[in-house]
């Protein structure tokens, strides 16, 4: 499992994405804790007011590095092991 991560580095097939890796890292370790502290605070202070603000954030962020790797394979630009 590491070294299948470890092969994200290089441009070589049968390792890891890495811009799959980096829209995996984006939504859940650095978004989804922002979000639920966000969420906590909201529920204690009963204030949702920035809802649209934080929706508006993390989801096209999150949707456009997941889809970047998609974007590049229909322009052909990936050899199709991404």
């Amino acid at each position: 499992m590491i070294n299948w991560i470890k092969q994200s580095f290089d441009n070589l097939p049968g390792g890891a994405s890495s811009k799959k890796l980096t829209g995996f890292w984006f939504v859940v370790v650095l978004s989804t804790p922002v979000v639920l502290t966000w969420l906590h605070w909201a529920y204690t202070h009963d204030d949702w007011n920035y809802l649209p603000e934080v929706l508006l954030i993390i989801v096209p962020a999150g949707l456009l590095a997941l889809g970047i790797n998609t974007i590049e394979k229909l322009k052909g630009k990936t050899n199709g092991t991404d």
